[in-house]
C-alpha cells in the first residue's frame, strides 16, 4: 500500500516486462509479494496509534508495545488484538489489520493498518473506529474478496454495566485514497432502550493565592430523552489540575484526567448543575483547555446520540 505515483508504476510495470524478455525472475524492489507484520514483531513495535475522539486517557501517537500492550498509568492500556493478513487496496502486496483496544474505564476499540517496508513497519491509518454512528470496535478478521470485516457495535459496555450492545459485521477497504466500506450493513436499527443525554461546560476563571492557581469548572448534564437516565459519568481531562467535586463521586483526584459518577436518575428534560474544584500546585504549568465528556453508567439505557457528549475545557485568569 506504499503510496506510488503514477510514473513509479509505470516504471514498475516496464521492469517486470524486461525482467520476463530477459528470462529473469526476481520482482523489482518495489513490488515485493508481501509486506504483512509477523504477530511477533508487531506486538513489540513502536506504532502510530490515532487518537480517539472523545476518550483524552487513551494513548496516541507513537507507542511502543511489549508483548502486545502498552501502559498509561494505572488505569488505562492498549491492546493488541490478533494481527489479520489481508489485501486492502487490492495491489500486489498484502497488509496487516489489527484491532486496538483502549481498556480502561471504557473499552473501546479501533482497528489500523500497518505494512513492512525497507525501513521498518509503517502505518497506513485508521480503517475503522468510534464514530457517530458506530461506538465501538471490538473484532476483525480478512474479507474473502479483500479489505476486512470489522465487527462493529452501537454500544460500549462500561464499568458495571449491562446493557447488549448491538453488533453487525461490516466490510472495508481502501479506495481512492481513504478507508470505505465497501459491503454490509451501514446503520443499526433503532433499539427500545435509548436516550440522549449531553454535556456543556462553561469557562474557568483561575486566581492565584501563594503561588497556588485556583479555579471553578461548571458542567450542566441534560437529559434530552426520551427515557430517563439513572446515572451518568463525567470525564473531565485537562492537564496539569487536581479536580475535586461534592456533587460527584470522583475516583482519581490525581493530576490529569479525573472520573466522577453521578448516580441520581436524570428524567427527560431535566439537566443537573455540577461544579468541580480545580487546583494546581505552585511551581506548576497547568494546561489552559482540556476536554470534558458524559457518558451513561446505568444498565438498561444508551446514549445514540454522541455529538453533544464532549465539551471544551478552557481556563483564563481572574
Amino acid at each position: 500500500m506504499q503510496r506510488l505515483s503514477r510514473t513509479t508504476t509505470l516504471l514498475t510495470v516496464a521492469a517486470v516486462s524486461v525482467a520476463t524478455l530477459t528470462g529473469l525472475t526476481a520482482l523489482p524492489a518495489a513490488a515485493q509479494p508481501d509486506s504483512t507484520v509477523p504477530a511477533q514483531e508487531l506486538n513489540n513495535a513502536t506504532l502510530s496509534i490515532p487518537p480517539l475522539a472523545g476518550e483524552p486517557q487513551c494513548p496516541s501517537g507513537q507507542v511502543k508495545f511489549t508483548n502486545g500492550r502498552a501502559t498509561a498509568g494505572e488505569l488505562v492500556e492498549l491492546v493488541l488484538g490478533k494481527p489479520v493478513n489481508t489485501n486492502l487496496d487490492g495491489d500486489a502486496a498484502g497488509e496487516t489489520a489489527v484491532l486496538v483496544t483502549c481498556a480502561g474505564v471504557t473499552s473501546v476499540g479501533q482497528i489500523i493498518a500497518v505494512e513492512r517496508a525497507d525501513a521498518g513497519i509503517v502505518a497506513l491509518g485508521r480503517v475503522v473506529g468510534p464514530r457517530a454512528d458506530v461506538r465501538d470496535v471490538t473484532g476483525v478478521k480478512a474479507a474473502k474478496d479483500g479489505g476486512v470485516v470489522a465487527t462493529v457495535a452501537d454500544h460500549a459496555p462500561l464499568d458495571g454495566d449491562s446493557a447488549q450492545p448491538q453488533t453487525q459485521g461490516r466490510t472495508f477497504i481502501w479506495k481512492a485514497g481513504r478507508y470505505v466500506q465497501s459491503a454490509g450493513p451501514k446503520h443499526f436499527p433503532l433499539r427500545d432502550d435509548s436516550t440522549d443525554i449531553g454535556l456543556v461546560t462553561g469557562g474557568v476563571v483561575t486566581k492565584v493565592v501563594g503561588g497556588v492557581v485556583s479555579g471553578s469548572l461548571t458542567a450542566v448534564v441534560s437529559n434530552v430523552g426520551p427515557r430517563a437516565s439513572t446515572g451518568q459519568m463525567i470525564v473531565l481531562d485537562v492537564k496539569g489540575w487536581k479536580i475535586t467535586s461534592d456533587d460527584v463521586t470522583c475516583q482519581n483526584p490525581d493530576v490529569g484526567t479525573q472520573v466522577c459518577r453521578r448516580e441520581e436518575p436524570l428524567e427527560p428534560g431535566e439537566s443537573a448543575r455540577l461544579r468541580f474544584a480545580m487546583r494546581a500546585e505552585a511551581g506548576s504549568k497547568p494546561a489552559a483547555t482540556g476536554t470534558a465528556r458524559v457518558k451513561l453508567i446505568e444498565g438498561m439505557t444508551v446514549d445514540t446520540n454522541l455529538d453533544n457528549d464532549m465539551s471544551p475545557i478552557r481556563t483564563r485568569a481572574a
